[in-house]
């Protein structure tokens, strides 16, 4: 006896296997829509990482090569220095001995010249003043003694120097730890630096009439402050904007080349200027015990 099929039960039937079908193509592509973003969440992520990476390794890049641009004009300034020392000065001062030597017989002389005499007298005087901006300009460039004896005697005689030139009052205090660390060329070169342009700053724009330098030397810091009484700034805007100092920023990198830090405080009647670096390890410029305690 053959089966009835009704017409009821097929219809029945298929929309079952319709709505089964319907309901796996949902699933499907729901599994395919959080494939698709989870592929692009992969995507993203190493993207940013990338991105990351690349700006990790092109700042490092950027900092190596400021890093390079300093040394470089550090070993241009002291070959500048030497060139003004070695050469001009020593030029000059054979040509001012030869001067004084022709004064010496015209004076000597039975017959004297008043005019001649005088012309050579202000020819020596003014000889003199280029000798002695010569020799300002290549202490300026990189002082010998910063070399020689260490940034201790350096910061000494800059302080002592400007303090004649501006007639502010500038004292340099010293402390040196127990086994404190020798600090390396680049701590010394960084150090004068920033104590060179700090008092150029406070000499142009304080208005102070007192300021005072400490370098401080410890086994695993160096610290160098400088304060002043005069007018201040707003620190706050220091770095930004147009008006920024661009000597500021440079002291700011030349620290955090090393891995320092530089903290700038100030106010009215009182500015407050510290650098403080690691020492750095194998170094050339010893401190001498002779330069240690207290100067002005």
């Amino acid at each position: 006896m053959t089966p009835l099929i009704y017409l009821d039960d097929v219809d029945t039937t298929l929309a079952h296997i319709d709505e089964r079908a319907a309901s796996n193509i949902d699933r499907t592509m729901m599994w395919i829509d959080a494939i698709a973003l989870a592929g692009l969440a992969a995507i993203a992520l190493c993207a940013l990482v990338l991105n990351v990476t690349e700006y990790r390794s092109a700042d490092a890049k950027l900092k190596r090569l400021a890093q390079q641009v300093v040394e470089s004009q550090e070993n241009e300034r002291a070959r500048l220095s030497r060139e003004l020392h070695d050469g001009i000065s020593q030029m000059m001062v054979s040509v001012k001995l030869l001067l004084e030597s022709a004064l010496a017989r015209f004076e000597r002389s039975e017959t004297r010249v008043p005019a001649a005499e005088a012309a050579l007298s202000t020819s020596l005087t003014r000889l003199g003043d280029t000798l002695r901006e010569v020799r300002r300009i290549s202490h300026a460039l990189r002082p010998s003694m910063l070399d020689d004896l260490g940034v201790a005697a350096a910061i000494e005689q800059l302080t002592r120097e400007l303090s004649e030139q501006s007639g502010i009052e500038i004292s340099f205090t010293q402390i040196t730890h127990t086994h404190a660390a020798v600090l390396t060329d680049a701590v010394n070169t960084v150090l004068f630096r920033i104590a060179q342009e700090a008092l150029t700053n406070i000499v142009r724009h304080a208005y102070a009439s007192s300021a005072a330098l400490a370098l401080e030397v410890s086994n695993d810091a160096v610290t160098l402050s400088i304060a002043d009484n005069g007018c201040g700034f707003d620190v706050a805007h220091a770095f930004v904007g147009r008006r920024s100092g661009v000597g500021l920023r440079n002291m700011r990198e030349r620290v955090e080349a090393l891995g320092g830090t530089l903290e700038l405080s100030s106010q009215p009647g009182h500015t407050l200027v510290t650098a403080r670096v690691p020492p750095g390890l194998g170094a050339t410029n010893l401190i001498k015990p002779s330069l240690q305690g207290t100067s002005s």
